[in-house]
This record gives C-alpha cells, structure tokens and sequence, in this order.
C-alpha cells in the first residue's frame, strides 16, 4: 500500500511509504537488518526504485542523504541498513548520495520506547555534517567529492529511513534539514500502521 503522511504542517514536512508493514516485510527486513542477510537490500532497493519512478513527487530530487545509526549499533553491526539502501537507490536512479547528518549525541533504541519517550529520545540528537561528501556514479564507476551546503540548499532531495513507525525520528531529521535551509521529503521502506483512506495513494 504506497502512502504518505503529514509529519507537520509548520514546518510542512511530509513522509512517503511504499509499502505497509505486513508479515512478509517484517521477516524479510529483521533478517537484512538484524541478521546480515545483505543479499535482501535488492529486494527493497527494487520496491523503493518502482516507487519512485512512479511518483510525480519523487522523480525530481537530485539527490538522497539517510538516517544515521547509533554510534554503537552502527559499530557492532558494521553497517547501516538506511546507508545501503539509500546508496542502491542512488546508484539505479542517478542520485548524488550525500553523507548529510550525523547524531551529536547518543539515543536509545526507538522501537524499545513508546511514542511521547522517542520523540524525547531523538529530540536534538541530529545535525547537519560541516563537511559533505557526495557520492555519484558515472560510466559504472564510484566517485566522491566534496560538497558545498549552498549547492544542497538550491536543490531537492530525501531523506531515507527504513521504517515509519511514530514518524518521531523522521520528523527530527527532516527538521534537522529544514533548519539548516534544506528541503526534502522523507521516504521509508514502510509503515507500520495502516494508513488512512486520505493518505492512499493509488498509481
């Protein structure tokens, strides 16, 4: 079920789903993302692409930046699930991957916490990196330069996440964004609720 949902109106910040978390996504992402079943990231990376071509929304950002990990899960696992994705996303669809945000601090495990607790937990814990990097692909070949926060700031981009679950952690990243002058929608593997007959969309 591909959605949306309104994370604010002031600032309007918007986050769009390409799926529903159903049984099926629920065993298939644990075991990419808890397991180390890598081989899975073609899976989702394909229900995002098809997603994206298809959206009139999303077929016009430049480039896609994603939700960093806690420091210690990040080192335990010695990936990002978000990074992987977004940088599979980047790679088909012709996008600038941008090392954009980086926690200042550590948080708790979200899916440990209820929803007034996450988004205390995630409150000011994210910023803008000094120093961007900018990861593109040309002729089958990795490049990376250095970028300039202006050059983001003329353009439109996303901010990836792999699920929406209270849109707390979404909602502080893209206001992360928005606070240093950068525009960009939110886009997740899924939602975990149903979304409402208003937040369907049908292409």
């Amino acid at each position: 079920v591909h959605s949306h949902r309104v994370l604010s109106e002031s600032p309007y910040m918007i986050a769009y789903a390409a799926s529903f978390y159903n049984d099926f996504l629920r065993r298939e992402f644990s075991d990419y993302k808890f397991s180390g079943a890598s081989y899975k990231e073609a899976l989702f990376a394909h229900i995002l692409c098809d997603y994206m071509n298809e959206h009139p929304v999303l077929t016009r950002v430049q480039w896609i930046t994603y939700m960093p990990m806690r420091r210690r899960r990040e080192l335990k696992r010695s990936y990002n699930p978000s990074r992987e994705l977004a940088k599979s996303l980047a790679k088909s669809q012709g996008l600038f991957l941008l090392d954009l945000i980086e926690k200042t601090r550590e948080t708790k495990e979200q899916n440990k916490l209820d929803a007034r607790h996450r988004k205390n937990n995630i409150k000011g814990s994210l910023a803008v990196r000094k120093h961007i990097k900018a990861t593109y692909w040309q002729g089958g070949k990795e490049y990376i330069r250095n970028i300039d926060l202006d050059e983001v700031r003329m353009s439109e981009g996303l901010l990836l996440d792999d699920l929406l679950t209270t849109g707390a952690t979404m909602r502080e990243g893209l206001g992360c964004l928005y606070r240093s002058g950068i525009y960009a929608n939110g886009l997740c593997l899924a939602r975990a609720d149903y979304p409402r007959e208003e937040e369907k969309e049908i292409f």
